[in-house]
């Protein structure tokens, strides 16, 4: 792995992974599924009555981790300041 590289330029504008928060709202959207479930008790055509829970309702992308993405033109490098074409290199690597 120490010669790979990114393929595209687009990198999020935070260190950290939303991973942590996209395991908590799965988690959070499975167990209101299994709830609803449990309340019917297994009948089918209560089951269709009741509104499954949308994800919007569950998380929300504003409080997660990651802010947003950025593009950074790679190929674009004459007008750049040295310490610039260095981050550059940085951020294309894995």
């Amino acid at each position: 792995m120490s010669r790979s590289y990114r393929k595209n330029s687009i990198v999020g504008n935070t260190g950290s992974s939303e991973k942590y928060d996209k395991v908590h709202a799965h988690r959070k959207s499975r167990k209101q599924i299994k709830d609803h479930i449990a309340a019917t008790h297994g009948d089918l055509d209560s089951l269709q009555e009741i509104l499954m829970p949308i994800e919007d309702e569950i998380s929300d992308n504003w409080t997660m981790a990651k802010d947003g993405k950025t593009y950074y033109d790679i190929d674009d490098t004459e007008n750049d300041p040295d310490w610039l074409k260095d981050f550059k290199k940085k951020l294309m690597r894995k």
